[in-house]
C-alpha cells in the first residue's frame, strides 16, 4: 500500500460475476464485472487512514457470496508532513 488515497482491491470471483465493494465511513459502494478469466479490480478512492472493513459481495444468477476483510492504512510520517 502507497500513501494515497486509493486502494486497489483485485481478486477472482466467477467470470462475468458482480463484484461490490462497500467502505469507508459513508458506505461508499463501487461494483465491477468479472472478466472472462473471473479477475476483477477494485479502485477505492478516498481510503481512510486507519482501520476499515471492507465487505466485498460477488453475485452470479441470483446467486450471491460475502467476505468481510479488515484493512488498516498507515501513512509515513513524510506523507503525513507535506
Amino acid at each position: 500500500m502507497t500513501d494515497t488515497d486509493t486502494v486497489t482491491l483485485s481478486g477472482s470471483a466467477s467470470p462475468g460475476a458482480s463484484v461490490t465493494a462497500v467502505f469507508g465511513p459513508s458506505n461508499t459502494q463501487v461494483t465491477v464485472t468479472a472478466g472472462p478469466d473471473g479477475s476483477f479490480t477494485i479502485p477505492m478512492a478516498g481510503f481512510q487512514e486507519g482501520y476499515n472493513l471492507v465487505i466485498v459481495t460477488a453475485s452470479l444468477k441470483g446467486s450471491s457470496t460475502s467476505t468481510s476483510l479488515s484493512v488498516t492504512k498507515t501513512l509515513s510520517p513524510a506523507y503525513k508532513n507535506r
